[in-house]
């Protein structure tokens, strides 16, 4: 059977670091601050941002929460991301997809500061993430590494598969393996015998959101298996992988719920402190 990638011991873990830093910074009068903008209609949305501002309140983190309404103009949402780049006291900013119908995805990310764009969706941060220099990663992205490292899965010569190419998971993903010198194929839509190109992987990450698609025909006997799709199926949260028949086959594999969930809102937590760090240092590089 599989060793089990749980997530809940290793959010503890950077928890208990977060809110560490969290007290130096309160005693010299700073409080870190995260503020989020959702769309009040999405209710996945509405429930990830106020589980952030639970857990951020449990580590002494303050966490704003802003709706967008269907007709919110873009304007509108940009002027708020502006007065928010201008405050020194907050220190970074998330929107969370999906956006209202005249805010643009790619207009919202130029508007936000790198020094506050935790969750890269700036050009900037992006370029800075494909040269290896970033200080922000997904955090999808980052629990995923994170994982990995934690259960001391080696990534160097390995083969890795991940499975979609978005830009918050997939693509950045890829290219982060590939810097951690894995080989790397990324599969998606149109990809051709896409079963048989994830038995190869040593390492296969599924991050497509299409429940329980991957099953036993995916997954090479003795691969690492990182399940990051969630879907809602008979109102059950289930992952992208067919948990029970994957475990017989793979030796290490991560559950939904479970496994890569708590990590990511904990590495986000601690990009809100890599931001103020950076928005505080002397070198304003």
């Amino acid at each position: 059977m599989a060793l089990i990638l749980y997530g809940k011991p290793i959010q503890k873990k950077i928890r208990s670091d977060v809110a560490i830093e969290t007290a130096l910074w309160r005693a010299k009068g700073i409080s870190p601050r995260l503020e989020i903008l959702y769309c009040q209609t999405d209710d996945s949305s509405v429930h990830y941002g106020q589980l952030l501002q639970q857990q951020g309140s449990a580590v002494g983190i303050e966490v704003g929460l802003h709706s967008m309404s269907l007709d919110s103009e873009e304007w509108e949402v940009l002027d708020q991301v502006e007065a928010w780049n201008e405050d020194d006291n907050v220190h970074a900013i998330l929107p969370l997809d999906p956006f209202p119908p005249k805010v643009r995805k790619d207009v919202l990310g130029r508007a936000i500061h790198p020094k506050k764009d935790i969750e890269a969706i700036n050009p900037v941060t992006l370029g800075d993430l494909f040269l290896g220099i970033s200080r922000f990663v997904p955090s999808p992205v980052q629990a995923v590494l994170t994982l990995l490292d934690s259960y001391h899965v080696p990534i160097e010569g390995k083969h890795a598969v991940v499975l979609g190419r978005s830009t918050g998971i997939g693509r950045p993903l890829a290219l982060l393996l590939l810097q951690r010198n894995a080989t790397v194929t990324t599969c998606h839509t149109y990809t051709q015998s896409i079963e048989t190109i994830a038995r190869h992987a040593d390492i296969l990450v599924s991050a497509i959101g299409r429940p329980e698609l991957v099953d036993v025909r995916f997954v090479k006997p003795g691969a690492v298996v990182i399940d990051v799709g969630t879907s809602f199926v008979d109102g059950k949260l289930v992952g992208d992988v067919c948990f029970g028949e994957v475990e017989k086959i793979a030796s290490a594999v991560s559950p939904v719920p479970g496994g890569v969930g708590p990590v990511t809102t904990a590495v986000l937590l601690q990009s809100v402190l890599c931001a103020l760090r950076w928005q505080r240092s002397n070198g304003n590089d």
